[in-house]
């Protein structure tokens, strides 16, 4: 992937070491934005990390708020809705990063991950994709947060009350949510509201497949990671509150008690 920065902004990154790049699709997501903004720059501190929020044609304010209240923030206004699998590839191709944090705009970081998952993947070069403690908003944990690749039986028996009595089956994916005592366990599976990815992993698969629009790109991402011989971890560490689609207007708000 081409990656088209102007020689003064590559110069002025290269400077900061930047180790993170942060992409944030934004749609239709103003209110939401600014407190996940927020959450980024007071609570991330240890890692150089930059910013880039790309707008798929909200024209809702996102701009303004941003340019004025994040002027660290890169922002990019799509003239169109081009989907979120296109619009973080183009994100993309605007950082610098050695390590690429997709985040959806309806999140909030209550406890930065983002160390430990960064020293993680340096440290385990055959880690392509690592995710970490995702909340919903009333504190319980987001157990669709991971995911089992679909196949005839899963999705036969997708029926909440066996995933809540039966938590642990392999079918749902989600072992790993209770099974985590500190070392991070491999996956099938991430979520793209919060998903931490090695750059020259994404970049060796082609980034996400822009044939899906909205909705599985973050299945697919997974699975190409893990077909070109990376593993797919999580890591419970830290606590990032995702407030369930609201930008997209996806409101399952599925959950299991705390543990």
């Amino acid at each position: 992937m081409n990656r088209n920065i102007p020689q003064s902004d590559l110069h002025s990154k290269a400077a900061r070491q930047v180790a993170v790049s942060i992409v944030i699709v934004n749609w239709h997501s103003a209110d939401y934005l600014r407190s996940c903004l927020q959450s980024i720059y007071y609570k991330i501190k240890e890692v150089e990390f930059e910013v880039v929020v790309i707008d798929n044609a909200s024209f809702d304010g996102s701009a303004e708020m941003v340019r004025s209240e994040f002027p660290d923030a890169k922002f990019i206004q799509n003239k169109r809705n081009v989907g979120y699998s296109k619009a973080n590839n183009a994100a993309v191709q605007q950082t610098i990063g050695e390590t690429l944090l997709f985040l959806n705009p309806d999140t909030e970081i209550i406890e930065s991950p983002i160390g430990t998952l960064t020293d993680h993947l340096s440290n385990n070069p055959k880690i392509g994709a690592i995710g970490c403690r995702v909340l919903n908003p009333n504190l319980t944990m987001q157990r669709h947060y991971l995911q089992a690749f679909p196949n005839l039986v899963n999705q036969l028996l997708d029926i909440d009350l066996l995933k809540r009595a039966f938590p642990r089956w392999k079918l749902w994916g989600t072992r790993a949510l209770y099974d985590y005592t500190g070392t991070p366990l491999d996956v099938e599976a991430i979520s793209g509201s919060c998903l931490v990815v090695r750059r020259a992993v994404f970049e060796r698969i082609r980034g996400f497949t822009e044939s899906y629009f909205m909705y599985g790109e973050d299945l697919d991402l997974s699975y190409k990671i893990r077909r070109a011989g990376y593993g797919v971890q999580y890591c419970g560490e830290g606590k990032v509150i995702h407030y369930c689609g609201r930008s997209s207007e996806r409101h399952d708000q599925r959950n299991f008690e705390a543990m």
